[in-house]
């Protein structure tokens, strides 16, 4: 969770001062996955903090597709979940568990959520 300090020509959405927040996988938008809206499985991803310093930075400069205002009644404690609650979201849903047993592996947040 962070305020936005600036914005490019693709920043449409956004405003200086927003409260806001961004994706940290940053996919190639070219590939055959990415256009078929499968940036999950991009395979030119470049992590935020993995191959691309920022994780952790002051200051962190993403891609506006990567972007994301957060509203005002969503509270600093809830957004910054927002990324491994969806992991374990778009995992558990992913596959159809009703009735299967299953093993969740890791206690971190997203073993957790999961």
């Amino acid at each position: 969770v962070g305020e936005v300090g600036g914005i490019g020509q693709e920043g449409k959405g956004l405003k200086i001062g927003d409260r806001g927040s961004g994706e940290g996988h940053i996919t190639c938008g070219h590939c055959r996955n990415c256009r078929g809206g499968r940036t999950h499985l991009c395979r030119n991803t470049i992590g935020v903090g993995v191959n691309r310093p920022g994780c952790f930075a002051e200051y962190l400069v993403i891609p506006a597709f990567n972007a994301f205002k957060i509203p005002d009644n969503i509270s600093d404690d809830l957004a910054s979940i927002f990324d491994p609650f969806g992991n374990a979201v778009h995992t558990a849903l992913s596959f159809d568990l009703v009735g299967e047993d299953v093993l969740v592996s890791g206690a971190g947040p997203i073993g957790i959520m999961a």
